[in-house]
């Protein structure tokens, strides 16, 4: 069982948790949902959170439960192969019972060390790809941002091109050119209508540019 890379998928749905948290109290300031639905799906972000922080807590303590009993190992051989040197230099032990404990402590030891590598080795690989996925995750929301703006950008290009057309086609067929009438502004000639508003008993055409401003105000017609 790989516990850093499941350590570090916790984190990442810690840190999710976090973000909706932060993002449903904007939609409650903003007063899109109810107090009591807030209250309701917030007691739901804290149960996965408090449950995430157990499970993250319990693969903490095993993990480190592993390391204790993979470094007591490390010094229980080395110190087994200090005391084969000792005897070995005061001539308790011969040649060939110093030569093969000394290959099986050594060959312990290095089992020991590779085994304590390739867990460092694998949680830095996990954490490296959790940094990519968030990476990613980042990227794709920013493209998916350009593409919705870009989409948006070209609607309104469409339509500001059929209405250029319907104009230039008004004319082609001898039809007078319909220009904007706002009352407010009596002195603009746009063509490129956006509206056509009931103004004293009849329709008025409004230019974009003009309806931009008059949305903003508070007037009335």
């Amino acid at each position: 069982m790989n516990l850093s890379g499941a350590r570090a998928n916790l984190k990442a749905l810690l840190e999710s948790m976090e973000k909706e948290r932060e993002s449903l109290k904007h939609v409650l300031l903003s007063g899109r949902i109810s107090r009591k639905t807030f209250d309701l799906l917030e007691k739901r972000i804290g149960e996965i959170t408090f449950l995430t922080l157990k499970l993250e807590e319990a693969l903490r303590e095993e993990e480190l439960s592993w390391k204790r009993d993979l470094l007591n190992g490390l010094r229980i051989f080395e110190h087994l192969l200090v005391e084969l040197e000792h005897k070995h230099l005061l001539g308790k032990i011969g040649e060939n019972e110093y030569s093969n404990n000394r290959r099986i402590f050594s060959d312990c030891l290095d089992s020991i060390r590779n085994q304590i590598q390739r867990k460092e080795e694998s949680k830095e690989d996990s954490m490296a790809a959790t940094q990519q996925s968030n990476g990613d995750s980042a990227y794709r929301k920013a493209e998916d941002k350009m593409e919705r703006l870009h989409s948006k950008h070209e609607d309104r290009n469409r339509k500001n091109r059929k209405r250029r057309e319907a104009v230039s086609d008004s004319a082609d067929r001898g039809f007078p050119e319909i220009h904007c009438m706002n009352p407010w502004n009596p002195e603009c000639k746009n063509t490129d209508i956006e509206v056509s508003i009931y103004y004293n008993g009849r329709m008025v055409p409004i230019c974009h540019r003009c309806w931009k401003e008059i949305a903003n105000k508070d007037v009335e017609w």
